[in-house]
């Protein structure tokens, strides 16, 4: 386990004890990989759903060179935001732990179809294969959010389609300043 996935597990058994000790409400919620306008700005090439998004949206040439066939769970920027709102106001939480994703596995070339859809011209090219993101570890997994939905009411309202279309849309917004 590297430093960040034991960073993690360890704020988590942190504000179980908390829970335990001073009885303080706790849940982690726990995001698939997520997406939307903003995300390069922060996490750069490993933001890689947004960057090919963005690249497609500013008439840039988009290659990565494997990964095409990798199905990953990807979640929307707003439908994250929607799952840490429900867990805030959330009456009872039967669990410590929620994930928040879509639970539907997709690939980087559904992805590209969904631009090319709405911007015909766009330049994509992905390689064929699983793990997009090299490295010793794969970091793919397609959630299990039946938590979320029974005990936050957490239904994700972006689906691929829909999430593509309202980030383009927010893009356009952006570069017009409207």
């Amino acid at each position: 386990m590297r430093i960040y996935e034991s960073a993690k597990l360890m704020g988590e058994h942190m504000g179980q004890f908390y829970q335990r000790t001073y009885g303080l409400e706790f849940a982690a919620l726990r995001f698939s990989s997520s997406y939307g306008p903003g995300k390069t700005v922060r996490h750069g090439e490993v933001a890689l759903v947004s960057k090919i998004i963005e690249g497609a949206f500013s008439g840039k040439p988009v290659a990565v060179e494997k990964g095409g066939d990798q199905k990953n769970d990807i979640v929307y920027n707003k439908d994250a935001a929607h799952g840490v709102y429900l867990a805030c106001v959330a009456q009872t939480l039967n669990h410590t732990a929620y994930n928040i994703g879509t639970g539907v596995g997709v690939t980087l070339n559904d992805v590209a179809t969904e631009i090319r859809r709405i911007l015909p011209r766009a330049d994509i090219r992905i390689g064929p294969g699983l793990h997009y993101m090299g490295g010793p570890t794969h970091y793919y997994s397609i959630y299990d959010i039946g938590r979320a939905r029974q005990d936050l009411g957490f239904s994700p309202q972006f689906p691929l389609k829909r999430a593509v279309e309202d980030n383009i849309e927010t893009l356009k917004q952006i570069q017009t300043g409207s």
